[in-house]
């Protein structure tokens, strides 16, 4: 059980009509994946050299060494890896092209700004389930209904509890057997 606080932010890239809508997970890296590896200045230049390649679905910044790790998968595809000695990495990976079936909205349409808190969950307030979601579609569902305020989203099933508090008005509960949990509340732009 971890008790790490990540925070995952949206980010929009520029209007490309392959434009992406990223989720960042701070000090942490997608193993395996490593198509393409560039230099350069920002973790900004690096999601916009992925948003202009239709196969790029994230990226790992390497923050000191400027460092650009352009992936053929995301974090609904693996694992993240967070124990990498000295975190030295920055996640962001792609929720959608734009066109795709299950486009979320842009900032300013409801827009969420996730905290994510691994292997926790806020009992007794799911207000709607959904299933067979990947983390960014139940991302984007939340997002899109004014009243969601979190959600709970259980790995193994892609089950995704919307809920109507978010850890400020509510506990997290960090002991569920297996750990089966992953919690996001969402912070509205």
């Amino acid at each position: 059980m971890r008790n790490l606080l990540a925070a995952a932010l949206l980010w929009a890239t520029p209007a490309l009509a392959t434009d992406c809508l990223f989720v960042a997970v701070p000090e942490a890296g997608l193993p395996g994946f490593n198509d393409e590896i560039l230099s350069l200045p920002s973790a900004a230049a690096c999601m916009a050299a992925c948003s202009g390649r239709s196969w790029c679905r994230s990226v790992d910044y390497e923050r000191d060494a400027g460092r650009c790790f352009l992936q053929s998968a995301g974090m609904q595809d693996a694992d993240l890896n967070r124990a990498y000695a000295g975190d030295p990495y920055d996640h962001f990976t792609c929720l959608t092209r734009s066109g795709g079936e299950d486009e979320p909205p842009r900032p300013g349409q409801g827009a969420c700004s996730f905290v994510a808190v691994p292997d926790a969950g806020i009992p007794g307030h799911n207000t709607e389930t959904l299933a067979d979601l990947s983390l960014a579609q139940c991302q984007a569902a939340c997002a899109t209904r004014d009243w969601c305020r979190s959600i709970d989203y259980e790995r193994a099933t892609g089950t995704c509890y919307v809920q109507d508090v978010g850890m400020r008005e509510a506990a997290l509960k960090h002991d569920y057997g297996g750990d089966p949990y992953d919690h996001y509340t969402c912070d509205r732009r």
